[in-house]
């Protein structure tokens, strides 16, 4: 597979990946509330500001995935973008852990949140850098 194809396709992988977030916005309070619970988070707080948080960083990070969608049909024309997103992604991922830590989350949500960011954008960076101009 071409870097470009490559690079094409692990941005899909994470567009899909993004894309689950809408699933969130069907969901009712009580099962925002029963999943937050199931993830050992305690009881979610009970106010119209956390449920709309909530279902806004859900909503973000849908846009995200179709923006990644969106960018995978040309990878070429996009790329400036796409190497911008990769780096933004790279910082993203040590202060999504800084926040995590900060915030007192589980220390295995912030292992798996911080790593899983650190390497799928590492993997972006790679291939974007990798193939530069050519079109192998």
């Amino acid at each position: 597979m071409t870097p470009p194809r490559r690079l094409a396709w692990l941005l899909r992988a994470i567009g899909l990946l993004d894309l689950l977030a809408f699933l969130a916005l069907a969901a009712s309070p009580a099962q925002i509330a029963r999943l937050h619970a199931q993830l050992g988070m305690g009881t979610f707080p009970e106010a119209v500001i956390t449920v709309y948080l909530a279902r806004t960083a859900s909503m973000l990070y849908g846009f995200c995935g179709l923006l990644l969608l969106f960018l995978s049909t040309d990878v070429e024309r996009y790329r400036p973008v796409i190497r911008f997103l990769a780096l933004a992604g790279l910082i993203a991922s040590a202060l999504l852990l800084w926040i995590d830590v900060r915030t007192g989350m589980p220390w295995w949500w912030s292992v798996l949140e911080s790593t899983a960011c650190a390497s799928l954008w590492g993997a972006v960076c790679w291939c974007v850098f990798r193939y530069r101009h050519d079109k192998t």
